[in-house]
């Protein structure tokens, strides 16, 4: 199964597109659960806090455990390397980080 949802918004850039997903994710757990906190394949989960909202590449580094940048192409080798993430050699900083 796939489903996918695409929405525009007049004058809104990412930010609004965030703040709306957040909302739709809010009113659907009020709509099916009722409750904003409820618990989900045995984890609790809170819809009322606001979402951490962070970039690509502090996600990474955070789960890579040191600071990682797009125009630090050997590190981003390195890390992947010492995950074990297959990385092809042509492939641009951009992509090793995705």
């Amino acid at each position: 199964e796939f489903t996918m949802l695409e929405a525009y918004q007049a004058y809104g850039d990412y930010f609004t597109m965030m703040d709306l997903v957040e909302q739709l994710f809010r009113e659907a757990a009020l709509a099916v659960r009722g409750s904003l906190l409820f618990e989900f394949q045995g984890r609790e989960l809170d819809m009322a806090t606001p979402w951490r909202r962070s970039r690509l590449d502090e996600l990474v580094s955070e789960a890579a455990g040191r600071t990682l940048t797009l125009s630090d192409e050997a590190g981003l080798r390195a890390a992947a390397d010492e995950h074990h993430v297959l990385v092809e050699k042509g492939w641009a900083p951009g992509k090793i980080l995705a």
